[in-house]
């Protein structure tokens, strides 16, 4: 999240998204990858080596352009300058087997270099696979989010704790 926030949005190319029926996946695909390679923009910082960048959809699946979308948002997580990767929500429960496996293979495309059509099983092998989060509520929603946001967090922090032997000889103070 830019410090800036809603200020950075672009408001030009987000007028410009033509809205009708439905979801156009290739839509919301190529303007999380516009943003991110926007330097007027984007919130990545060349300078900064720890920094990750996640893309975040919220949908029920029901959407076009899935192939297309797939591999915008493989090149937005490839991308040398880039390197964002895509978490996928599928929210509001009642969401189709179709619909359930687009947020499958978008996580997929968005996280890793595995086969989307691999099962469950064999994509949790690999820790880069990001799963599809499914959440039936606006509390499921909130909750999701939060876990995930601090895991990605906890995962690059270390902690240490200093080793203190049992017995202090001789004259000093412990801190």
């Amino acid at each position: 999240i830019h410090g800036e926030g809603f200020a950075k949005i672009d408001r030009d190319g987000l007028a410009r998204t033509r809205l009708i029926f439905g979801t156009d996946a290739t839509a919301f695909s190529q303007f999380a990858y516009e943003y991110y390679d926007d330097d007027t923009v984007s919130p990545i910082d060349a300078a900064s080596t720890c920094q990750l960048n996640y893309a975040i959809v919220i949908g029920d699946g029901a959407w076009t352009g899935h192939d297309r979308a797939a591999e915008q948002i493989a090149l937005l997580r490839t991308d040398p300058d880039l390197k964002v990767k895509t978490l996928v929500v599928a929210y509001g429960g009642g969401i189709s087997t179709s619909g359930l496996n687009n947020f499958k293979r978008m996580a997929v495309a968005g996280s890793c270099n595995e086969d989307p059509n691999a099962s469950a099983e064999d994509l949790a092998k690999n820790p880069e696979c990001e799963p599809a989060i499914v959440a039936n509520s606006p509390t499921q929603l909130k909750t999701q989010l939060k876990s995930k946001i601090t895991q990605i967090i906890a995962d690059r922090l270390s902690f240490t704790a200093p080793s203190i032997t049992a017995a202090i000889e001789g004259e000093g103070a412990l801190y």
